[in-house]
């Protein structure tokens, strides 16, 4: 379990990467620098890249996990409590981070 805490934690500053760049992107856009918008589009995709590899990840140490196509609330119903105690803080942060991101 502590793997898939690891990738959770990757996913969120993952996420808080994606929101900066953006930020970035929208400031740019709106000074039609069109140069730092493309920027921003590369790094993105490099990001994007990152992300289906931690996917991959999540996906095979939530299935080593015994929690195999459970959402993270259907985790979070099924752990004990002290791995609970451990998984919401990050759940909820990466819940967040993903929020502000599709708001971005």
């Amino acid at each position: 379990m502590k793997e898939f805490q690891r990738v959770i934690k990757e996913m969120i500053d993952l996420f808080h990467q994606f929101n900066g760049i953006e930020q970035m992107k929208l400031k740019s856009a709106r000074a039609n620098h069109v140069a730092a918008v493309d920027e921003c589009m590369t790094k993105e995709q490099a990001l994007i890249l990152k992300l289906r590899g931690l996917e991959q990840e999540r996906e095979k140490y939530q299935k080593e996990a015994g929690y195999e196509g459970m959402k993270f609330r259907e985790i979070l119903a099924a752990v004990p409590s002290e791995e609970y105690e451990a998984l919401y803080p990050l759940f909820d942060e990466l819940s967040r981070e993903m929020r502000l991101f599709q708001q971005v």
